[in-house]
């Protein structure tokens, strides 16, 4: 599965470099896990609207469990007003970000037990990670 998920990354990252003139590039490869147990929270850093610093994100749905709460992608504009709000709830639905919005992720809760959140980001590194 991770085979064919990087294979149709590959097509965002090759757009991505010619656009920009790159021949190469460095991928990171992260596997990232949120867990809250009911009444309490747990968030990605930063916890607000940001930027990352590598120029391409991908960043795939491995599970949310039925019991979570928030975990929903906010989306704006460089004034960081909110444009758009979106949830991934199914295996490998996907968001791609770079650096003309900014972005972030809403806390993640429980509703009941233990809630998880666990995701996949394929990124492609900027320039100053490579050195």
């Amino acid at each position: 599965m991770f085979l064919h998920i990087f294979q149709c990354d590959t097509k965002y990252i090759n757009e991505y470099c010619d656009l920009v003139g790159k021949s190469s590039a460095n991928i990171s490869v992260h596997f990232i896990r949120y867990r809250a147990d009911q009444g309490g929270a747990t968030f990605s850093s930063p916890v607000w609207l940001h930027l990352d610093d590598e120029p391409l994100v991908l960043i795939h749905l491995v599970q949310l469990t039925g019991n979570a709460i928030g975990a929903d992608s906010v989306i704006s504009e460089m004034d960081s007003k909110p444009t758009h709000v979106l949830r991934l709830t199914r295996l490998f639905d996907t968001l791609i970000v770079d650096r003309t919005k900014k972005h972030a992720v809403t806390p993640l809760g429980s509703i009941d037990g233990r809630a998880y959140r666990d995701v996949m980001l394929v990124n492609l590194e900027a320039e100053v990670q490579q050195k």
